[in-house]
């Protein structure tokens, strides 16, 4: 086993490195959610203009054509 010395008490690398990532992320925080708001919001309406597209409909709000689109 390893003995520390007195004055090397830095943290392991595992910790620094996590430390470092939790930092990161704390500084870009509104960055990150603010992709991550877009991205969400780009798969949402693909997969509506997709469910849109694909069904044909005369009237988008009907709802006999959206459940007879889904079946």
């Amino acid at each position: 086993m390893r003995r520390q010395t007195g004055s090397s008490n830095r943290p392991s690398l595992l910790t620094r490195g996590v430390q470092n990532v939790l930092s990161f992320v704390r500084l870009a925080e509104f960055e990150l959610l603010f992709v991550l708001f877009f991205v969400i919001l780009f798969l949402v309406f693909k997969d509506l203009v997709w469910f849109f597209y694909h069904c044909k409909w005369t009237n988008a709000f009907l709802l006999v054509n959206a459940l007879g689109c889904l079946s």
